[in-house]
């Protein structure tokens, strides 16, 4: 946060709005792990994309933590760190808790059942893309890779393919829902 010009204060409150907003997330992640432990639980694709939702929330949660203490924050901010968080979050954990109210709600919507061969190739090339494309991104972040620029060290290059031939990947899951 210093990159862009902002004093003491207010990273420090940055910080606390941050695990201010990760109590109550750890609370939710508790709340549905235990009822998930003391379910009937039937393996289908919304069971794997709830514990992919759980993964995804967790691991960017621990990211975010990460981003809450100041110090910690100074020499992640404006690198591919925050950048992957930021979009694990986002793309990852919200895309996840879209698709599974969408398959959960398919039949009632739509009045016929979705493919299950389509569902799992979606569920597979989704999450694998995500996973593919953003854990790149946290390595580049902590080797110091700023974002905003068009030119990199060619040590960077194969981390960058790799996130590159990611987010392709979850492109043909994005097809395979559709």
């Amino acid at each position: 946060m210093y990159l862009v010009g902002l004093d003491h204060r207010s990273r420090s409150l940055y910080s606390t709005i941050t695990i201010m907003i990760s109590l109550p997330a750890t609370i939710k992640m508790v709340n549905w792990t235990l009822s998930l432990l003391n379910g009937a639980l039937k393996v289908d694709i919304l069971l794997l994309f709830t514990l992919a939702y759980i993964i995804v929330f967790v691991v960017g949660g621990f990211t975010g933590m990460w981003l809450s203490h100041v110090a910690l924050n100074i020499s992640m901010h404006d690198t591919f760190y925050v950048i992957a968080h930021f979009h694990l979050m986002l793309s990852g954990a919200t895309m996840i808790g879209i698709f599974i109210g969408i398959y959960y709600y398919f039949a009632a919507l739509f009045g016929v059942k979705y493919s299950r061969v389509f569902a799992y190739f979606h569920f597979i090339y989704y999450v694998g893309g995500q996973w593919l494309t953003f854990l790149p991104m946290f390595w580049l972040g902590f080797s110091g890779l700023p974002r905003r620029i068009h030119d990199y060290p060619v040590i960077f290059m194969g981390w960058q393919g790799m996130a590159t031939s990611g987010h392709l990947i979850t492109m043909m899951g994005i097809v395979f829902f559709f």
